[in-house]
This record gives C-alpha cells, structure tokens and sequence, in this order.
C-alpha cells in the first residue's frame, strides 16, 4: 500500500481579509483570489515540490494520502479538480496527521507536534513571509528556494509522524476523525429567509442602542464632534466617565480578572447611567450580528453551510470550533429585542408580550429535504447516573417517564405533587436546583472556587453544563445545620443512604458514613463503586503508565492483544480481593460486594432494570 504525504501552499492575505483564520476551506477556495501555486509530496524515501501543473499526478492514484490538515487540503485539491487544474483520482483513504498528534499529546499545529514527538524544530517563517506574495513574481530566487525546501520538509515531516506513530490511533478514533471532516464539508441546511431577517433585525438592534450612546447622539445640550463616532471607542468611553463623575472602566486584556473587574464596574454604576447597560448590549449585538453576516457569505447555493470543526480540539478529547463560527457553543437562549426595539438584558425574564422579535441562531438549522431533525444528546448525565449509583429507583423512574431531573427531586424530597413544576411553581423548581447550602460551601465560579456568602452577582457559576448568571445568593437566614460525616446539612435536608431518603435531622451525631449504611438499609445489596472504582484506577493507571514508559524505552515488545490480557489479569485480581470467598460472606455484606459477579457480568437483576431505567 502505498502512503504519502500532500501538502498545498496557496496565496493569502491578511490585509485583503482572505485567509483560513476567518473562512472555511470551502468558502476559501470558492474564492477569485484563490491560487494554489505549490504543492509537495513525500513517501518517506523520496521528496518533491513544485508548481501543481508540473506534478506527475498519477503517482498519487491508489495512494494513501496524509495531510496535516487533511480537511483544507482535500478540500484544495478537489477544487483544483473541479477548476481543470488537477485530474480525478482513485483516493482509498486520506488521513489527517493533525488530529493523530492531537489525539496522542494534544498539539496540532505541526511545528509543535514535530518538536514533542520527533525532537524537530520546524521554522515557519517561509509560511509567515508569504503573506499577500504572488508565486513566483513576488519572491526573489533565494525566497522561492527557500519556499520549495520548507514545504518538501513539511511532507516529510508529515509522513515521518504517520510512520512512527499512526499504530498508537485506534481505528474508531480514525473514523471519528474522518467523520468531522465529512459532516463538516457536508454542512447543514439553513433557513435563508429567517437568516436573512435576522440580519435586517439585528442591524435595527445596533442602531437604536447606538442612540443611547451619547457620544453618538451628539445632542444640543452635549457636544461630542471632537470625539470618534464609534460605539467602542475608549476615547470617548472616558470622556463619558469623566462627565458623569465616576472612574473610567478596566481595560479587560490589561488584567488577569479583567472580566470580573469590568462587571464589578459595570454592576457598580450602570443605574445612574443607562449608557453604560447600553455599551455592553451594543457589543453582543453587534456580535451576534456578525455571526449572522459570517453565516450568510459562508452560504452555498443550494443553502447549506459549510463548518470547521476540530477532532480532539479540547484536551479532554471534545470537538472544539474553528473557522470563526463555532457550532460547539451557540447561545442557548435567544436574544429577545423589546417592544422599544433593544436588547433585553434581564436573562431570566421569561418572554411575553414585551418581546417584539428574536434572534435564535439555532432556529436557522432546518432538516434537509425529505428529513428531519433529532436531538441526539445525554440530558443532566450527571445527576442520572449519580441516582442509579447511589439507588434512588423512585427518582430514576420519575426522570424515564419524561421528568427533569430537577421536578423528580422536587417529587421525591420536597414533597411536590401538582403539575408541572417549572410552570406552577418556579421558586420551588429553582430550590431543587440550588437546595440549601450552608454558609463556608465552596461554589464553583469562572475564577475559582469561593465561599457562598462571598459569591458576587457577577459571578459566573457552573450548573453542570455551561457558565451561568445568577440573580445574587439569597440568604436564607439562620438554622440548625447537622454534620454528617465531613458534609453539613439543614435537619430536614434529605440524603440518599443505599438508595434510602433520610432526613439529616434522623441521623444520629458522630455517625460515619459505614455506620450508616449498615443501620439504615443492613439488607441491602449494593456495590461501593467509589472505593472499588478507586482502586482500580489507580492500579489500571499504573500499569498504563509503566507500559508507556516501557514502550518508550524500546523494551516493551509486546502486542496490544498481550496488554489487553495483562490488563484483564489486574481487573481480576482486584475482583478476587473483594470476593464474599476472600473477605466471608458476613464482611462482603457489609461492604456490598456480594453480587459483584453478578454485575460484571451484567447478569444482575438491579442493574438490568436501572439500566433499562437509563
């Protein structure tokens, strides 16, 4: 089979705004300015740059290909095949080297990954120097030498880093990888009228907000000529400041907390000033209304919209956005424009007759013809599968009847029976998500974690699945509170024990957690997936690291097949140490290990019905 590398050099331009930092591959190419004046090639052995019309294009038929960055240059070369300047070829497979070192150490950028994997520093300043240059009339002859040498090492690199390391990329990851590639050339189909009025409306947002600038109203009462007549000009910002006789805001980028410190500002002064409240709706506006105008030069003629998307773009593994639009992270609730034509800031007004129109970007996203659409997602995981592990049946079946999780803890601990909570009873839907939480409890913000009392308006919090805002900690008083074990609790405050609801209040003081298992539920049978969990997470994290280790070092020989085995070895070992034979069946009732076998082996009769609940 053969393997090898591709790689393009094309014209751009960052003063022209023609570049791949701010358009997608397909609306690159589609473009009048689009030249690919380079290409080079590589199969390990032999190397070749040049000018794509004197490239021996057949040696590639068959051929495996690699790119780094195999999404721009498949996209390249079948422009090139559709523009006459490149024949069609019978391609197998075209992989991309850059998702590979993204998913081996989390670096994609090819200089980086060949410095970390190869021990090669890779210079891009031939790259960097091209910029807005036309091959070959604006490179002297020493520049073009150097061009030709830089993309022939690029595709031996790239081939290099294929060779040593592509058995280490399982074969679901590849498909995976492929699958961004394809789903991100296919695109989705969007809805032009409403973009189209979403553009109008968004652009009629901006220009009532600006109204409310005063350096932008220039009224008879206030001049403002000698100051620029723009929305975000820092100039003039100041002068505002100065006029109403308060401090000028913190530079953002200036400062490590620059966020905190501008909405501390923000909250501080925006009563007696509407300007200020003004200022920040300008600029989400006016970003959603470029969206909106990115979105529509991006539009291809049968209205589909291409998309970058990055496997492994996150450190943790999650796809992450690219190309300017990013699809990982669209604004779930809409931008509501008010009856006076502005932007509504309070985010937890629920809409009513005040609402004149919305701008939902999810709302452009239509099904395709023939075809419809489904929302194919894990809802609150977390809390669910939280449930099912410490056995809470009644709320795992109130949540499998179409319950949120939160009005099934509402059913279950706050003794809530009417309709649906978030409709009848928004206050109460609102503590079963928050519950009470005693002063000193650590809550997680956007800059760290911070003690309850401290939590300030401007806060963001994490609920689980993005950065929220808040209305401000309500205090709720003084009452008792009752430790258990190191967590403190109000007395009526109900804690799930082997899946049992005990009221803090019933549970007797200085008991630890054992101790309360075995007197609250002593019959039952249930697996301490923590303790166990642990240690075989630890073990398994161990012998990973060893085999790495080994591995690297050249004295690993073994296969992957062999590994696996050596793993199921260790797994078993554990399971041998926490069998009923090993610690006797009065102990393995304690410790809840008795239908250990049973559980692995799917064959329990609770995990087949909580399973089926999930």
């Amino acid at each position: 089979m053969k393997i090898i590398a591709f790689d393009t050099e094309v014209f751009f331009s960052s003063k022209l705004k023609y570049s791949l930092k701010t358009m997608v591959a397909e609306q690159f190419v589609k473009h009048e300015l689009f030249d690919c004046y380079m290409l080079a090639v590589s199969d390990g052995s032999t190397t070749w740059a040049g000018h794509p019309k004197n490239f021996n294009w057949s040696a590639l038929d068959g051929a495996t290909l690699l790119s780094h960055n195999a999404r721009w240059d498949e996209t390249c070369y079948l422009e090139m095949v559709e523009r006459g300047l490149a024949p069609k070829l019978n391609i197998p497979a075209w992989f991309c080297t850059a998702d590979l070192t993204s998913y081996l150490c989390n670096r994609r950028a090819l200089d980086h990954a060949s410095e970390h994997l190869l021990g090669i520093k890779v210079s891009k300043a031939a790259r960097n120097d091209s910029n807005g240059k036309h091959w070959p009339a604006d490179f002297s002859e020493a520049e073009q030498k150097v061009m030709l040498e830089y993309c022939r090492k690029d595709a031996h690199i790239c081939w290099t880093l294929w060779d040593k390391f592509s058995s280490k990329w399982p074969e679901n990851e590849r498909r995976l990888s492929l699958m961004t590639r394809l789903q991100g050339r296919r695109g989705v189909q969007i809805n032009t009228e409403l973009l189209d009025q979403y553009i109008i409306q968004s652009h009629s947002m901006k220009l009532a907000t600006e109204k409310l600038l005063p350096w932008l109203s220039d009224t008879e009462e206030e001049s403002w000529e000698e100051f620029p007549d723009k929305p975000t000009s820092t100039k003039a910002i100041a002068e505002a400041c100065r006029r109403a006789g308060i401090p000028s805001p913190p530079v953002k980028s200036h400062f490590e907390d620059g966020e905190e410190l501008y909405a501390n500002w923000e909250l501080a002064h925006k009563a007696r000033n509407p300007w200020i409240s003004a200022l920040s709706s300008w600029r989400t506006v006016n970003r959603l209304y470029k969206t909106f105008l990115t979105a529509k030069s991006r539009l291809r003629s049968d209205g589909t919209l291409p998309f970058g998307l990055k496997y492994f773009g996150a450190h943790t593994g999650r796809w992450s956005g690219d190309s300017g639009l990013n699809f990982q992270n669209l604004k779930k609730r809409p931008v509501y424009c008010t009856r006076e034509g502005l932007m509504e800031t309070d985010e937890t007004r629920e809409p009513g007759d005040w609402v004149k129109y919305e701008l939902d970007f999810r709302k452009l996203i239509i099904p395709r013809k023939d075809t419809v659409m489904i929302v194919s997602d894990l809802s609150q995981v977390e809390p669910r599968c939280l449930a099912w592990l410490c056995g809470d049946k009644a709320f795992l079946k109130l949540v499998a009847s179409g319950q949120s999780p939160y009005e099934a803890a509402a059913r279950t601990t706050l003794g809530w029976t009417g309709g649906d909570l978030k409709k009848e009873n928004p206050l109460l839907y609102a503590e079963s998500k928050a519950r009470c939480i005693g002063e000193g409890t650590l809550i997680r913000t956007r800059t760290g974690y911070v003690p309850i009392e401290k939590i300030k308006e401007t806060d963001k919090l994490w609920d689980g699945e993005n950065w929220v805002k808040h209305g401000g900690v309500v205090n709720n008083g003084q009452r008792k509170i009752i430790w258990v074990g190191n967590e403190c609790f109000t007395d009526d405050h109900k804690i799930f024990i082997r899946g049992n609801p005990v009221k803090a209040g019933d549970v007797p003081p200085g008991m630890c957690r054992e101790e309360l298992e075995r007197q609250f539920s002593p019959d039952s049978e249930w697996l301490d997936i923590c303790r166990l969990g642990s240690a075989v997470a630890v073990a398994c994290s161990s012998f990973w690291l060893l085999a790495c280790v080994l591995s690297l070092s050249k004295v690993w020989k073994k296969s992957v097949r062999s590994i696996q085995q050596f793993g199921t070895r260790v797994f078993k070992t554990l399971c041998g140490v926490f069998s009923p034979e090993k610690l006797g069946n009065s102990e393995s009732r304690d410790l809840g290990i008795q239908t250990w076998k049973d559980r692995t082996n799917l064959g329990g009769t609770m995990e087949s019905d909580n399973a089926a609940m999930l």
